[in-house]
């Protein structure tokens, strides 16, 4: 549950830093289009500025030339310097001229100074937002780093439970198949080795740890090695003394294959009156094991430790043989979980009475 709860924390740690590094990346290209646009309004605003000044400068020498030369520009005097009415009515033409042309300087420069407030403002706003953007992202970086610390911590956490983990897992799945091991290592059974084989086979599809499972593998295989060479010597002795009781052949026929019926037919090492309910899901065991339903072979069921040992055979009519290799908060004293493959077939199997046979405890298949 730890090891589930720690691989939530850093799950969610993961996504906060994902969001965050999102973030980042946001304010990264807010930040180059703000500073893009602080540099093209300040090159706005100093180019407005030199056109101001230039046509400040213009309109200031125009002023002083009209001021020192006011009597010039008086319409009176155009009347009496004039020589005739031609000349007057260009003069008074110029004149207009000269001061539509200062209106048309005077009105340029009146909206290039309002155009010039404007872009001052937007350069302030804009250099505002750079700095609540860098100190935004400041901050963010500053949680990120917590964050990438905090997780590191998780993960190195998580890393040493999940080690301690293992090896809990792998002890126990090197329990569950320790007998069937001893027994291909030192039988010469063809029966027990087959049986052997046959606890394996269904065994191996719920262990985890990949050296279990090799080690497993590997005892299969020799088994079958095994039980291949017990095959070929029985069957040239058979061969030998065939041909040494050729004239008897008939009075020598025997029940060779009694054996092969199992000898503990009805004869199970406990049984106990259960209430069993289902469930379905999980990805672990108490044991470590992956749950299984198997009708044919070895499924899974959840059991109070105290009452049915752990890494438990136990047969139970209706559901088949299963390994004690679960618990659960709410199963206690005759109690058992019995695992399905769906919802569905724990909602068909309801609440029953049943009967559990123990096959045998821990160590003894």
């Amino acid at each position: 549950n730890e090891v589930i709860s720690l691989n939530s924390q850093v799950s969610k740690l993961n996504n906060e830093i994902e969001d965050l590094n999102a973030k980042l990346e946001d304010n990264k290209a807010k930040m180059k289009d703000t500073e893009e646009n602080l540099k093209e309004t300040e090159s706005k605003v100093s180019t407005l500025k030199t056109e101001i000044d230039e046509k400040q400068s213009v309109l200031g020498k125009r002023m002083r030339a009209m001021y020192k030369s006011k009597d010039s520009m008086n319409p009176v005097v155009f009347l009496l310097k004039s020589e005739d009415l031609s000349d007057l009515i260009t003069r008074i033409d110029a004149l207009a001229r000269v001061t539509a042309l200062d209106k048309n300087l005077i009105q340029s420069l009146d909206e290039q100074k309002d155009s010039l407030n404007s872009d001052i403002k937007k350069l302030e706003r804009d250099k505002a937002e750079l700095k609540e953007l860098k100190a935004s992202t400041e901050e963010s970086l500053k949680t990120l780093d917590s964050k990438k610390f905090e997780e590191q911590k998780k993960i190195d956490e998580l890393n040493k439970q999940k080690e301690a983990v293992l090896e809990v897992i792998k002890e126990n799945e090197m329990s569950l198949i320790s007998h069937s091991v001893s027994v291909i290592n030192s039988s010469s059974s063809i029966n027990e080795l087959e049986s052997a084989v046959s606890t394996l086979n269904q065994l191996i599809p719920q262990l985890n740890i990949d050296s279990v499972k090799e080690a497993a593998n590997n005892s299969v295989q020799a088994a079958k090695n095994k039980i291949e060479s017990l095959k070929a010597e029985e069957a040239k002795k058979a061969e030998e003394a065939a041909k040494n009781n050729a004239a008897n052949s008939s009075n020598t026929t025997s029940s060779n294959n009694s054996s092969s019926q199992p000898s503990s037919d009805g004869k199970y090492k406990k049984t106990l009156s259960m209430e069993a309910t289902a469930y379905s899901g999980g990805t672990l065991t108490a044991m470590g094991l992956k749950p299984v339903r198997d009708p044919g072979g070895i499924s899974t069921i959840a059991v109070d430790p105290s009452v049915i040992p752990l890494g438990s055979k136990v047969y139970i009519p209706g559901y088949g043989y299963a390994i004690a290799s679960d618990t659960g908060g709410v199963i206690k004293g005759n109690i058992i979980d019995l695992y399905m493959n769906s919802h569905d077939e724990c909602i068909s199997w309801g609440r029953r009475q049943v009967t559990l046979h123990i096959v045998a405890y821990p160590g003894e298949w």
